[in-house]
């Protein structure tokens, strides 16, 4: 089946700077963290948890001191749904919740000050399964954006990756996570 776990991961401060410094976190490590959770393939072929377009997550890294308007405006042009491994939704519902609402057309998102983090794997019933192991995978994205040197090297890294046409180098790219990991004392 494709169960999840959700974690809604309480946001710091609800302003720009830190919702976009937790947005640059995610989308440089969407694809690590898929792989690196081994999402069920169920789940990944389900679109319960799409991850967001790379158009997107190019727009993201560009973005120099956007405003939280600006945030929740460039989601909503590519992510209008709740069916992403990271639903900004709930908190942008949180920071303007007529807006979401006039947007959106779903009255499941409820707005609330937290992080609706989708992507992992629920394993309830094999042996020895935690919840340790979806909240220590957010738990890298937390890091990272509490990192803001380290978020502003990877940006500039994974635009140089980034190829026209065909979008990130996936496999250089997961290298370049797994260095920075290492490097971090994260791995």
């Amino acid at each position: 089946a494709a169960y999840g776990v959700h974690v809604n991961a309480e946001i710091p401060r609800l302003s720009a700077p830190v919702i976009d410094a937790y947005l640059k976190a995610f989308c440089l490590l969407q694809r690590w963290l898929v792989k690196t959770h081994d999402v069920n393939l169920t789940r990944r072929i389900s679109p319960y948890i799409d991850l967001s377009p790379d158009r997107y997550l190019k727009r993201v890294i560009k973005a120099r001191e956007p405003t939280v308007q600006q945030l929740i405006d460039n989601y909503l042009r590519f992510n209008n749904s709740r069916n992403r491994a990271l639903d900004m939704l709930p908190l942008f519902a949180e920071v303007d919740r007529e807006q979401i609402t006039r947007r959106v057309d779903d009255p499941r998102v409820k707005p609330r000050p937290t992080f609706h983090f989708r992507l992992p794997n629920c394993c309830i019933d094999v042996a020895g399964w935690s919840l340790a192991e979806a909240w220590n995978l957010w738990w890298v994205v937390d890091e990272l954006a509490n990192r803001p040197q380290d978020i502003e090297v990877l940006c500039e890294e994974f635009l140089r990756v980034w190829r026209p046409i065909l979008g990130i180098d996936e496999s250089k790219w997961l290298r370049r996570i797994d260095t920075w990991l290492a490097e971090s004392g994260l791995a």
